[in-house]
Formats: structure tokens, sequence, C-alpha cells
């Protein structure tokens, strides 16, 4: 069973986001953005369904539309 966008009803792309693990994977309100001591020394707003390997690169697995190009992921944040 595919999973539908909710923007337009189509189909939607199972895949992931991923990166090299040099920082970690955070959410940053347009209103409250994290000073830089915040990011070197908390873990507010840290995206905890970011899964880590050993090497350091994370993945996290997210749905993606074609046709809005917009990504969908399951998100549990560290309390903000």
């Amino acid at each position: 069973m595919n999973e539908k966008c909710p923007y337009c009803g189509k189909d939607m792309l199972m895949g992931e986001l991923n990166g090299d693990g040099r920082s970690s994977v955070r959410f940053e309100s347009e209103n409250d953005k994290l000073s830089f001591l915040d990011r070197m020394v908390t873990e507010k707003g840290e995206v905890t369904s970011a899964k880590h390997t050993y090497m350091g690169k994370f993945h996290i697995p997210a749905l993606y539309c074609e046709y809005c190009e917009k990504i969908i992921i399951d998100a549990k944040v560290k309390k903000y």
C-alpha cells in the first residue's frame, strides 16, 4: 500500500534523509533560533527520529511527493 500525499493525494515515494553526522539534526522555529552555544552543548530541538550509524552518519525515514515537492518525516523533537 502506498502512502498518499496529504496535499495533492498522489502516491509518495518512501526514502530517507541522510547526512554525514558532523552535527545533530535539529528543528529550529522561525521565531526562536538556537544560539551557537545551544547547538554545541544542549539537546534542544534535536530530532530524535534520526538514527545514527557507527560511522557517525544519520538517516531519517521519509516520504517524498514529487508533485508537491514536500517531504514528510516522523519527528520526535526534544523539548524546545
